[in-house]
């Protein structure tokens, strides 16, 4: 067969919570001198069979090499479907596709919900995909090209390729693109186009 997908998760320890029905939680603590880590390689789909048109697996790639480190806790939760990253936590991705972005960010938590894939399974359990990513922060940083995002708070729908940067009262949303700076009460990016779209001006300095 061809391996599509791997998946390394080093740290000092792993706990797995066990029930009748099997695994219900797994954590994987991190420590400030040795922060937990994960890589996950995705291979991109010309290297694998073709899927059909339509198929929601087209529309949830990130092919490349995506690295995660963190100084808590990551703890994936069953029945919640959630993901849970906690403590000084970097993510960084390489893409392998002609044409993909690197990024990276940097933030206190990052939180992924699970849903289900919209695909035919022959398994008992259902395949799960991420509907949403929100990470938070003091503040969350984003680097990707030449877009430069700091915000309190930022969610990412993979399905529909969109980034939105949130920010508060307190403090706005920092953008800095090529010679373009601005403060704004959010931001929306089309990971796929780069197009951008912004909210109110704000006229609070950068953090």
């Amino acid at each position: 067969g061809t391996i599509v997908r791997q998946i390394n998760i080093l740290g000092p320890q792993l706990d797995c919570y066990m029930s009748e029905e099997g695994m219900q939680r797994v954590d994987v603590p991190g420590q400030q001198d040795r922060p937990g880590r994960l890589l996950f390689i995705d291979l991109p789909l010309a290297t694998r069979k073709a899927l059909p048109a339509g198929d929601p697996l087209k529309t949830r790639e990130l092919p490349g090499s995506t690295a995660i480190a963190w100084h808590e806790l990551l703890s994936y939760d069953k029945a919640k479907k959630q993901t849970t990253v906690t403590g000084g936590v970097m993510v960084r991705h390489e893409p392998q596709t002609p044409g993909g972005k690197k990024f990276q960010v940097d933030a206190q938590k990052i939180v992924a919900d699970l849903v289900n894939k919209k695909v035919a399974t022959t398994t008992a359990e259902p395949s799960l995909d991420v509907g949403k990513i929100t990470l938070s922060g003091s503040p969350v940083h984003l680097i990707r090209e030449d877009t430069d995002l700091t915000a309190p708070l930022i969610e990412i729908n993979p399905s529909a390729k969109t980034v939105l940067a949130r920010g508060t009262q307190q403090s706005a949303v920092e953008v800095e693109k090529g010679r373009m700076t601005g403060s704004f009460e959010w931001v929306e990016i089309n990971s796929e186009s780069a197009e951008m779209k912004f909210g109110r001006a704000m006229a609070t300095g950068r953090q």
